[in-house]
C-alpha cells in the first residue's frame, strides 16, 4: 500500500520511471503475499526490527526536544526571578516544615465530592 502511494505521488510529480518501478515492486510484494506469507516473513521481521530501533531513536529525540523547549526555559526563568516553587529553603530555626491547612467546617457535602 505504501509503495502504491509513493508510486502515485511520483507519477503525479511527473517521474514516471520511478513510479513504474515502485508500482512493480508493490505488485511483486502483493503477489508474494497472496501466494505464500512465509516468503515475505523475513522481510517483515527485518522491517519490524528496523521500525523498533527507529522508534527508540525517535522517542529519545522527541523527548530531548520537549525537555529543551519546556523544562530548561522554565528553570532558567525561575532562577532569574529567584522563585522557589518547591520551597526548598532550609530554615535552621524552624521546628517543622509542615504546612498547616486552614481549619474548615466538615459537613456531609464535604464527603460527597472529595476533589
Amino acid at each position: 500500500m505504501l509503495l502504491s502511494a509513493l508510486a502515485a505521488f511520483f507519477y503525479y510529480k511527473g517521474k514516471v520511471e520511478i513510479s513504474y518501478g515502485l508500482a512493480s515492486l508493490g505488485g511483486i510484494f502483493l503477489l508474494v503475499r497472496l501466494v505464500n506469507f512465509l516468503w515475505i516473513r523475513p522481510i517483515h521481521t527485518a522491517w519490524m526490527k528496523f521500525a523498533h530501533i527507529l522508534g527508540m531513536v525517535n522517542t529519545r529525540i522527541i523527548l530531548f526536544i520537549v525537555f529543551v523547549l519546556t523544562v530548561i526555559p522554565i528553570s532558567l526563568l525561575l532562577r532569574i526571578f529567584r522563585k522557589d516553587i518547591l520551597n526548598k529553603n532550609l530554615e535552621k530555626e524552624a521546628v517543622t516544615y509542615w504546612n498547616d491547612r486552614p481549619k474548615q467546617e466538615l459537613n456531609i457535602k464535604h464527603y460527597e465530592r472529595h476533589f
